[in-house]
């Protein structure tokens, strides 16, 4: 919650010193007044994660425009990008002449333990592999389409492991979608009948109860989800992985989003 905290203070800072572009209609009855800016790249970084737009343009849904600006001291860069990289929902009224912003909750790719916390929000426990094979919010691809938010379990052949999350009883639910990443059977046909063999079974556990178990393979991939996470305090989610000829597998969590 501090994450929402502290992007709540940032979404109030920016609508005092953005300059807010939208493709939408501005209200003619406001007068406008030319002034001198001059574009000014710099680096969005994002939980340590360089997310600066390509070329240093943003696309505002009908134009490629600056992502940022520089004008007397201070630099302006879209509204909509910034609630789009904090997950917020943003909208035009032209009625009121208004924004509206909404947040949209947390992904649990973004509860990660840090130093100096009496309870670390995230805990690992792994079975059969010496150290967990687990990345958080990597490139992931399934059926050609991209994720940038989630996390992604690399396993062999019989290897499981599970990942802990102490949530506190904050959550009504989680969705995400579930599948096997594109990389498993990227390479050769060998791989490729491999991922088509491949089943790797998730299994999402809530307070020690079985909340909902899936089989997924390359049929069911991706597969949308909504984990009831009502009272939760404590969530695991255990992944087990079926494979052929001991082949490395990828299994993709992507935009669990967790639903207050």
């Amino acid at each position: 919650m501090k994450e929402f905290q502290r992007f709540k203070k940032i979404l109030l800072s920016l609508m005092l010193y953005v300059f807010v572009f939208f493709s939408m209609q501005s209200a003619q009855a406001h007068s406008k007044q030319e002034i001198p800016v001059r574009s000014y790249p710099v680096n969005f970084i994002l939980n340590s994660k360089n997310v600066t737009p390509q070329s240093g343009l943003y696309f505002n849904g009908k134009y490629y425009i600056p992502d940022s600006l520089f004008y007397e001291g201070s630099y302006y860069v879209p509204l909509r990008l910034i609630a789009k990289l904090f997950r917020a929902g943003i909208h035009w009224n032209a009625v009121k002449h208004a924004i509206l912003l909404k947040t949209n909750g947390q992904y649990l790719s973004d509860l990660m333990a840090k130093s100096g916390t009496v309870l670390n929000p995230y805990e690992a426990v792994v079975f059969n592999n010496a150290q967990p094979d687990r990345y958080w919010n990597p490139p992931m691809k399934m059926k050609g389409k991209s994720y940038r938010h989630g996390v992604s379990f690399q396993l062999f052949n019989g290897d499981s492991e599970e990942a802990t999350w102490h949530l506190q009883g904050k959550y009504s639910r989680l969705n995400a979608a579930v599948g096997l990443d594109d990389q498993t059977h990227s390479g050769s046909l060998k791989a490729a009948n491999a991922y088509i063999a491949t089943t790797a079974t998730i299994t999402f556990i809530g307070d020690g109860q079985t909340l909902q178990t899936l089989a997924i393979g390359a049929a069911t991939t991706p597969t949308n989800i909504t984990v009831p996470l009502k009272g939760v305090n404590v969530l695991t989610i255990k992944v087990q992985m079926e494979t052929a000829n001991g082949n490395l597998a990828m299994l993709d969590l992507v935009h669990p989003a967790l639903k207050n």
